[in-house]
């Protein structure tokens, strides 16, 4: 990312490795950005990026963590709560 911020309008990146893979990068136009739509925004911006965040440290864990069921009576799948019918007409 710091790449993109020291570029000059038409410039082209040499061949950058990100996690998904490889990306090029070209400046189109380079705009001042407004102190004020930062500061209107960053309380959504936060939460997103926490949650996000989160997302991942979740999954992450979930990868690591055994899970053992002690009671018995807890091991086996339940019995269905419903009863197969079957109709026949004639």
């Amino acid at each position: 990312m710091t790449k993109a911020f020291g570029m000059k309008p038409g410039q082209v990146t040499d061949t950058l490795k990100v996690q998904a893979g490889v990306v090029w990068m070209r400046m189109e136009e380079r705009k001042k950005a407004d102190a004020s739509t930062f500061k209107s925004t960053e309380p959504q911006l936060t939460q997103e990026m926490t949650k996000k965040n989160y997302d991942d440290w979740v999954e992450r864990e979930k990868k690591t963590v055994k899970v053992e069921v002690l009671r018995p009576d807890l091991r086996e799948p339940r019995p269905s709560p419903f009863k197969t019918v079957t109709m026949s007409t004639g």
